[in-house]
Parts: structure tokens; C-alpha cells; sequence
């Protein structure tokens, strides 16, 4: 698949605060075609999926690398999986439409790149649920900024991920959770045996937010 696209785990950390945050897009992942459950059926569809990522840059947390022992202060990092689909139904295309400020063109809809989403601002609303007694943090709604307001510089490193056409370094920046997700997909499992990456990440990344679903609203067009 490529880059053009014509619940959630157990939270071990204090979730971020509920309401309206300012976020950068910092990575964009195609995490290939993968099997899954339809809505409310026990029916085995087989769908493209991408994994979009924010940095939240006034959500400035502390981490322990891992490896080093290094403590780091990073900002807090969401993340929204989606159907790579421009439907008019699709969950991607609601939500790129309220993030742009109207829907996508008819030429538009031919291949959009999402890559255009990288380093793009944006203000996003999380929301507290509890389940088994555990609070998790949801992405309900992704907006443009308000009029006036600015996004801080951004901090984290921008990652593009194409199944199809991806470096080793690339993958070693993906979250140990991501990659086993990957190994999941079609092509990923078809990929001959020299070709599969099997160094780990040499570093760890913040742990990203889990989220659900995305409703969005729409004022402007940042992309």
C-alpha cells in the first residue's frame, strides 16, 4: 500500500487531561492491509489501515530511556488508526475534511498524499472513559487551530512509514507495539525472508495515548 490514499491497550501512566489540546502531526505509518472484525459481525474483512500521530506540545512529560537509564522530557504523543479510505463515509475523510475546513475535491479524491499531513497543526479534544475500573484517554475531535492562536515549534522528529517503500532506520524508529502490528499485515507476511528487518529500536519513544473515535468540526483549511 502507499501513501496515497484515494480499544484499546491498559494505560500505565496518568492519562493527559481531558479538553482541548494543540498538536502537531509527527508521524504518518501505514501499517498495511490487516485483518479485522465488521461492525457488529463476526465477519472477517481484510482493510488498509494508516496510524496517524500527534505531539502535544505543551504536554511536556518526563521518560526514562530504557537503554541509557537517561531521563528525558519529551512532550505526551497521541495516535488515531484509521481505514485508508476516502469514502464519503470513512472515518479518515470526516476527520481530514474538519481538519482542512471543507471536504476533499473531486481531483483531490483521484490520490491524496498523506504526507502533507507531517508537521501540520491542529487543536485536538481527548476525553476521559473508564473501563474495569481504568481511566483511558480518547481523541473525540480534531479541529484547526483558532483564529490567533499558534502551535509551538516542533519537537519531535517527523516519520513517514510506507510498507511498500520504507529504510531500516525508518523501521527501527517505529514503537516495538507498531512493528508487531506491521508483521501482521498481508505484506508484510509475504515479504521474503532476507528482506524482513530484524534489528529492535535502539531507543524508546514516549508511550502514545489509545484512543477511539474521531468527531470532528470544522473552521479552517491548513493543508
Amino acid at each position: 500500500m502507499s501513501l496515497i490514499v484515494s480499544q484499546s491497550t491498559q494505560a500505565t501512566y496518568e492519562p493527559i487531561e481531558a479538553g482541548n489540546h494543540v498538536a502537531r502531526c509527527i508521524q504518518v505509518i501505514d501499517l498495511g492491509v490487516q485483518a479485522e472484525k465488521a461492525f457488529e459481525s463476526e465477519e472477517i474483512r481484510m482493510n488498509p489501515k494508516i496510524r496517524l500521530v500527534w505531539e502535544l506540545p505543551n504536554e511536556i512529560r518526563s521518560y526514562k530511556d530504557k537503554e541509557t537509564g537517561e531521563e528525558k522530557q519529551l512532550p505526551a504523543i497521541v495516535g488515531q488508526e484509521f481505514k485508508a479510505s476516502l469514502h464519503e463515509k470513512s472515518k479518515l475523510r470526516k476527520t481530514l475534511a474538519s481538519w482542512r475546513g471543507r471536504d476533499f475535491t473531486e481531483e483531490e479524491l483521484q490520490g491524496f498524499s498523506l504526507d502533507k499531513l507531517l508537521s501540520q497543526p491542529c487543536m485536538i479534544n481527548i476525553t476521559h472513559t473508564e473501563k474495569n475500573a481504568k481511566k483511558y484517554a480518547s481523541i473525540t475531535a480534531v479541529t484547526p487551530l483558532a483564529k490567533g492562536m499558534t502551535c509551538p515549534e516542533q519537537i519531535t522528529e517527523s516519520l513517514k512509514f510506507d510498507i511498500e517503500d520504507y529504510t531500516q532506520a525508518e523501521w527501527e524508529k517505529l514503537p516495538e507495539f507498531i512493528q508487531n502490528k506491521i508483521k501482521e499485515s498481508t505484506q508484510f507476511k509475504h515479504k521474503p525472508v532476507e528482506n524482513v528487518p530484524i534489528q529492535e529500536p535502539t531507543y524508546n519513544e514516549p508511550p502514545e495515548i489509545e484512543d477511539v473515535d474521531f468527531e470532528a468540526i470544522a473552521t479552517q483549511m491548513p493543508f
